[in-house]
């Protein structure tokens, strides 16, 4: 009898080791991914970065970079602008968007993190016909797409009523590459995060102690192989009755085999993609004529 038939509780180990996995296989991939400045460009310092990219604040933008408290800096999208909210008891938006940025000095990068939240909820009348909406999603890490989105503006009294209705984009990739381009410009590298406590002060530095003294593509390249042969390998140890003996066996090493190829020649590929498809063999031959 094998480890599932006696006991559920094997799913939660192997839940948390499957959730490690892919942590270490996104934070892997974006080490890849990420487009570093010229070695010859010398990073300023953070205060003098911060000032930069709160100058990009000037000119007729959606967006301004503001101060934040828990991170350095918030990028604050206003889509309707103020008048809306002087004519209006209540704006409400279908989409909502937040970043923000945590600049690692040590590092030289500028830690960003971004969410969106699509929400339709409206119980009312729009004009004399009464209206029921109602839906809600969100997305965090890094999301790099053009959004668009309602603004309803609604009138004082009740029974709430849409007095006018506006639609809007986010075009966050522009904002972003503004921001990117300034980063890049200052000897510093962009670099997308996933979560929201990686861009906060406190759970950063607390998270960046318990990192070994290497670099981060190393680490996570290290962590990201040896987290799925523990995963795929703890799976295959309970599902077999003969527990540990049944790993090695020819019955579950050719599908672990098969399993493994396409797992790792799918993400090779993906990762491929997000680098921007960079030539891999001529960068081969470079470093071996070198």
């Amino acid at each position: 009898m094998s480890l599932v038939e006696q006991n559920g509780w094997w799913i939660v180990p192997g839940f948390l080791l499957a959730i490690f996995m892919v942590f270490a296989m996104m934070e892997f991939t974006i080490t890849l991914t990420l487009r570093r400045p010229p070695r010859n460009r010398k990073p300023i310092g953070g205060d003098e970065l911060r000032q930069r990219l709160l100058a990009l604040n000037k000119g007729d933008k959606p967006y301004r970079i503001v101060e934040a408290k828990g991170c350095d800096l918030e990028l604050d999208w206003d889509v309707v602008g103020k008048s809306w909210y002087e004519i209006f008891a209540k704006v409400k938006l279908t989409v909502i968007y937040r970043a923000r940025a945590l600049l690692d000095e040590a590092q030289h990068e500028v830690r960003w993190f971004e969410m969106v939240r699509w929400s339709n909820f409206f119980l009312g009348f729009d004009g004399w016909r009464p209206r029921f909406n109602w839906s809600i999603y969100a997305l965090w890490g890094y999301i790099d797409v053009v959004w668009t989105g309602i603004a309803y503006g609604i009138q004082p009294g009740f029974p709430p009523r849409i007095g006018r209705v506006y639609k809007f984009s986010l075009n966050t990739v522009q904002a972003k590459k503004e921001i990117h381009r300034v980063v890049n410009e200052s000897g510093w590298t962009f670099r997308p995060v996933l979560w929201w406590f990686q861009v906060n002060r406190n759970s950063y530095g607390a998270f960046q102690a318990l990192m070994p003294n290497v670099s981060a593509r190393r680490f996570w390249g290290i962590l990201y192989p040896v987290s799925y042969f523990f995963t795929i390998g703890y799976i295959i140890y309970v599902a077999d009755p003969k527990g540990i003996g049944g790993l090695l066996s020819l019955h579950n090493l050719t599908p672990f085999l098969l399993f493994s190829a396409l797992w790792w020649g799918i993400w090779g590929f993906i990762a491929w993609i997000f680098s921007g498809f960079p030539p891999f063999w001529r960068r081969f031959l470079r470093n071996s004529s070198t």
